[in-house]
């Protein structure tokens, strides 16, 4: 039996369910989102599930160190875990004096326990997750996905994970935070090197394709398509870095044009592709790649904005890949590397027949992120980070203000003024901001939204604390399923939901990364 409570829900919801079914019956609980719950009052309805084998609980009120206490000592057959350990560091402290307090049975741990999820914030967190696995001996599959923080030292962190715990068969590393490598990768090629290619490996899901651009970068392309089977590929991230240190991304030239063919023939049943960091150069985009009856399955594709000088290129895309859904255009920066100019001709006109479930777009001008838009929409899901580079969001109201704007925006930025009234059918709001405020003044101006717009069912929002500047603040409005006088507002909470501009297309993915429906 599986039971979920959903973000809006209140708690006596959970404890219904628990009662209509019987807690020693379920076989699954998700919890994922419940960022508004008294944990004190869910603890021990989580504790009448004697049988659960699966606890779902990324982006929930529950502190690491309950979850740990939840394995070893309240579920005995638990088999799987999704947890968030974003502990501040002025309070990691606490967490770890109420592992060492418990009092585990001698002998005592999770020893059922084979599969554990952890989002992670900041790499002293790490200390949360090693009490688990200590505890969690036959534990074979770990999944981490860093939220914040540094990304070398929590890559670092990762080795050291690896190096101490040789029962992990599979491992997963992802990342919201893209990573800062420029430079030809170097042997070894062990996960700390491969971590610094494309941010987010697994060691079953993803088909990573390395290229060093030099003279014979073609060549071993085409080698690459003869002498490799990639019949059963069904997402690939393909990197292009300059052999040495510079400050531009080498871009794939004319004579690219038969290679690219040739390889895109051969990615028969491929559904996601990410060339995010695989420029082109002028007389050539994304077009190498679809060709009559190649890439027909294809669905996702994350994609430098000199791919697409030519409206053409999308109408090609649309034309070729009839099941396609997602589109990511972003110009990726990394270290020292800067950003050619890239010009868009063609006027911009709706080229997908249905629109696309989601479209991101990152450190794009002004006319190129008009220009997207005009020609994706309309879009269940627009993604802008950075984007327009000028804030100029007053230009945006007219693509995005109609039937066919989204039903989720999510932006991120310094700081944004629009009159949200212009968007009145949205559903949910993401205001990834560096604003100074305080947390009252945050707490008004999400009020505020949240009354302008009369669908809107949650708007989660950041904002820097105007007391200390190096703090990110938090705040999640979510409208409750009894109307007004069931809203909620929650400072300081986990990231929610769809809270994250980064791309996964091609790659390992994280848990908890798309809208969950809610009441």
């Amino acid at each position: 039996m599986n039971v979920r409570l959903r973000a809006n829900e209140p708690l006596s919801r959970l404890a219904e369910q628990l009662r209509d079914v019987g807690g020693p019956t379920v076989g699954e609980l998700d919890l994922t989102n419940c960022i508004g719950v008294d944990v004190n009052q869910l603890l021990p309805l989580i504790a009448e599930c004697g049988l659960l084998q699966r606890l779902r609980c990324p982006s929930c009120a529950i502190p690491p160190s309950n979850v740990i206490r939840l394995a070893m000592q309240q579920l005995p057959y638990l088999t799987e875990v999704e947890f968030s350990c974003l502990v501040d560091r002025n309070a990691l402290q606490a967490e770890i004096k109420n592992i060492v307090s418990s009092k585990y049975p001698p002998g005592g741990g999770a020893f059922t326990l084979r599969r554990i999820y952890c989002e992670v914030g900041q790499h002293h967190n790490f200390v949360l997750l090693l009490a688990l696995l200590h505890h969690s001996p036959n534990a074979n599959d770990l999944h981490v996905h860093l939220v914040c923080g540094d990304f070398q030292k929590t890559v670092e962190a990762c080795r050291g994970l690896l190096a101490t715990h040789r029962q992990l068969e599979t491992f997963t590393f992802t990342s919201e935070l893209p990573s800062p490598i420029q430079d030809e990768p170097v042997p070894p090629f062990d996960f700390a090197t491969l971590a610094a290619v494309c941010a987010n490996i697994s060691h079953l899901r993803s088909t990573i394709l390395v290229a060093v651009e030099d003279d014979l970068t073609t060549e071993w392309i085409r080698l690459a398509c003869v002498k490799h089977d990639w019949k059963n590929v069904r997402q690939l991230c393909l990197v292009l870095l300059p052999p040495r240190p510079s400050i531009f991304y080498p871009a794939a030239g004319g004579n690219y044009r038969d290679c690219l063919r040739a390889f895109s023939n051969a990615l028969a049943h491929v559904v996601e592709i990410n060339i995010s960091t695989f420029h082109f150069e002028i007389g050539l985009d994304v077009t190498a790649l679809l060709q009559e009856g190649s890439l027909q399955f294809l669905q996702s594709l994350s994609a430098p904005p000199c791919g697409f000088r030519r409206v053409s290129a999308l109408r090609r895309l649309a034309l070729h890949c009839p099941d396609f859904q997602e589109l990511d255009v972003r110009f990726e920066r990394r270290g020292r590397f800067s950003r050619k100019a890239t010009e868009f001709r063609d006027g911009a006109s709706p080229v997908f027949r249905n629109g696309l479930a989601r479209l991101t777009l990152s450190q794009l001008h002004d006319a190129a992120c008009l220009w997207f838009i005009e020609s994706c929409k309309p879009m269940a899901t627009l993604r802008l980070s950075y984007c327009p580079l000028e804030i100029h969001y007053e230009l945006l109201r007219r693509p995005l203000a109609d039937s066919s704007g989204p039903s989720c925006l999510i932006i991120q930025h310094h700081v944004f003024e629009a009159n949200l009234n212009r968007f009145g059918q949205l559903r949910y709001l993401y205001l990834l901001l560096e604003t100074p405020l305080s947390p009252s003044a945050a707490s008004n101006a999400v009020t505020a939204a949240s009354r302008s717009l009369p669908y809107l069912k949650g708007l989660h929002a950041h904002y820097q604390d105007i007391a200390d500047p190096r703090l990110l603040g938090t705040i999640t409005w979510l409208r409750g399923p009894g109307g007004a006088k069931g809203d909620r507002v929650l400072r300081g909470g986990p990231c929610f939901q769809s809270c994250s501009t980064a791309t996964f297309i091609g790659l390992a993915k994280p848990l908890n990364r798309d809208i969950q429906p809610m009441l």
